[in-house]
């Protein structure tokens, strides 16, 4: 192609995965376009899936591009979660302690409702993939949002799974030890 001032012009096109990089030149007080001469990967975070685009896709919520020069993101897997940045999101973050994501692609954790605490399984590094709410055991408790179920302590008791709460043993009735289903009757003395 044949530009001003007779300069030839070679139009570049650009690969699924990377970005035109367009010069610019001010002329006049006008900022004019030039033409494309490189192509640039997309940088970790962000995809491309077609060709000759002007700039690179941040992956949307719940997913990532962990590489660069990528052309699709993938879907964080359960227990994870990602949130789009302005820069790109270039990995999945691990749900809290008090939190779980039960579904691939979680755009965010969720907080497990009293009585119930978050649970999964434990991978050979240690990390524990919270990826459901469990009911607390008969002799527990929790509260919303709590990381994990409790005892109930002595003088305290429950009986029903998926507790929020524990009973005090009423007037005549003591739990000795903790984790007690019901009370029982004070001896004498």
């Amino acid at each position: 192609l044949m530009g001003m001032e007779g300069r030839m012009y070679v139009s570049v096109f650009c690969d699924p995965n990377k970005y035109k990089l367009k010069q610019t030149e001010r002329r006049g007080g006008v900022l004019v376009t030039l033409r494309v001469r490189v192509c640039i990967d997309c940088p970790t975070g962000k995809y491309s899936a077609t060709r000759d685009i002007a700039q690179c896709a941040i992956c949307p919520a719940g997913y990532f591009a962990s590489l660069n020069e990528s052309v699709a993101c993938d879907k964080c897997p359960v227990g994870y979660h990602a949130v789009p940045r302005s820069s790109g999101q270039s990995k999945c973050e691990l749900c809290s302690l008090q939190s779980y994501a039960d579904e691939e692609a979680s755009e965010e954790c969720k907080s497990c409702p009293a009585g119930r605490a978050p649970d999964g399984k434990r991978q050979g590094d240690g990390v524990v993939i919270r990826s459901r709410c469990a009911q607390c055991n008969q002799t527990q408790f929790a509260l919303k949002g709590a990381p994990s179920c409790t005892d109930c302590p002595a003088g305290k008791y429950s009986a029903a799974a998926g507790s929020s709460n524990c009973t005090a043993c009423p007037t005549g009735y003591s739990s000795s030890r903790p984790k007690e289903q019901e009370c029982e009757t004070c001896q004498p003395g």
